[in-house]
């Protein structure tokens, strides 16, 4: 390499030494820096102080490699595994009669059966929080982490490495490292799996928390990704962790994740109530129509619309990995964006809407959100509320629903359940996968 060397320099003085064009390639930032009438320019020396040189050396890896090395998880000493006890995703070790991979429905189990502790919330899993793409090409981090169970191994160290890799590649732009980071947390976290109630946290999980919040900032328009994935690790867990000291001291400090979680949770009984039809007081309440639906770029929401085939509930994916498709077809994304539909509720029916249309147009309206992010395809696909007050019949109920041929008439959609739906939200994607949204409706004084 004939490019100029860079000392990147990080705490405690450390020195690392990088090729020009290497640091360059991957981040605007860096590019700025050193190409820039600056300081870093004159001296090829940038100041990384505020990092660790593992993490620093993990980017200077990444840069080089496309990899990163990070640190196994550590045996837990006799004593202190004593204290942890969690549901395994599957694998060998397993000792909970938890069904793995299941999560027990809070408030709706046996009839005056259980305590609160004993009933555990219908959240996403972590491992459908991420594209399947991301996880499609590193098997080798699977393999490994199935060599680690958590009830005998501390990830303090594994998920302080990756949180710390992601919060730098963030703060200088490297795009492709950032996503590396978030896919092997998502799956650390989702090894960890869920936590028994009246035990101790996994080691590692309330400074991974501490760590996130600390090192990264809110977002104005949709919820940052790293801690959406672990506020909502945290609301996966959260009848088990309210009853921890530590989380108890976490929760009392309040702040961004504290939000966060609450929001979560918030949503979750709303959602409930709306399925069963209950108040929050236990008594039947009015009905609760759609008055919105947000389109959201990120990880799996725990609430969003799910496809009423049991496919992906990911706007940009081609096809439910139920469905028997074409040949040519398999299951994976028009591109590496996901995009998720998210129902906002009112018990006011004049705030209901009525119908929703898909819109599909050439130019880009910068007050919506695009249907399929990033497509790069030349056309722009928005979903458009339709709120009517002369319409009587209100959406209380949404749904997805994927197929490979084309879809004529709602009534042939489930058992005929539903009362309206769009048009092909996939029109012109040209790949055999036909995708709807269909809604219920009740009337209205």
């Amino acid at each position: 390499m004939a490019s100029d060397i860079i000392e990147l320099t990080a705490k405690g003085q450390s020195r690392l030494l990088v090729h020009k064009d290497i640091l360059t390639s991957q981040s605007q930032p860096f590019r700025n820096a050193i190409t820039g009438v600056w300081k870093e320019s004159a001296e090829r020396k940038i100041d990384l102080e505020d990092w660790d040189k593992e993490t620093v050396g993990r980017l200077v890896e990444f840069l080089y490699t496309g990899n990163y090395s990070y640190p196994d998880p550590e045996p837990i000493l006799p004593r202190q595994q004593q204290q942890v006890s969690v549901v395994l995703d599957g694998g060998a070790g397993q000792q909970s009669p938890t069904t793995p991979g299941t999560i027990q429905s809070q408030g709706s189990g046996s009839s005056g059966g259980g305590s609160p502790s004993d009933r555990r919330c219908p959240l996403t899993p972590l491992d459908q929080c991420l594209p399947r793409c991301l996880f499609e090409n590193r098997k080798t981090d699977a393999e490994r982490l199935e060599l680690f169970l958590p009830d005998q191994h501390g990830y303090k160290e594994a998920l302080l490495s990756h949180a710390a890799v992601y919060a730098l590649a963030r703060y200088k732009a490297v795009d492709s490292l950032q996503i590396l980071a978030l896919r092997r947390l998502t799956m650390t976290l989702s090894r960890i799996g869920q936590i028994l109630p009246d035990s101790s946290l996994p080691l590692g999980v309330i400074d991974l928390v501490k760590y996130v919040y600390s090192h990264t900032d809110a977002l104005s328009s949709t919820e940052e990704p790293l801690r959406r994935l672990i506020s909502q690790f945290a609301a996966l867990n959260f009848p088990a962790l309210q009853t921890g000291a530590e989380f108890v001291e976490l929760m009392s400090e309040g702040g961004d994740f504290v939000n966060d979680l609450m929001a979560k949770v918030s949503r979750r009984l709303v959602a409930a109530e709306t399925v069963s039809g209950i108040s929050a007081t236990g008594s039947s309440g009015p009905p609760r129509f759609i008055s919105r639906i947000r389109i959201l770029y990120s990880i799996q929401p725990d609430d969003c619309i799910q496809e009423l085939n049991g496919g992906s509930s990911n706007i940009n994916h081609r096809q439910p990995s139920s469905m028997q498709a074409p040949n040519n077809l398999r299951p994976s994304l028009y591109n590496s964006s996901s995009v998720y539909l998210v129902p906002e509720y009112t018990v006011h029916a004049t705030d209901a809407c009525t119908e929703f249309h898909i819109a599909i147009q050439s130019g880009r309206d910068a007050s919506k959100f695009d249907l399929t992010k990033n497509e790069n395809a030349g056309t722009f696909r928005y979903l458009v509320p339709v709120k009517d007050p002369k319409v009587k019949e209100k959406i209380t109920e949404v749904a997805l629903v994927g197929a490979t041929s084309r879809v004529k008439n709602v009534a042939l959609v489930g058992s005929g359940e539903f009362d309206g739906m769009t048009t092909d939200i996939n029109t012109h994607r040209n790949e055999g996968y036909y995708l709807y949204l269909v809604w219920k409706s009740v009337e209205t004084d």
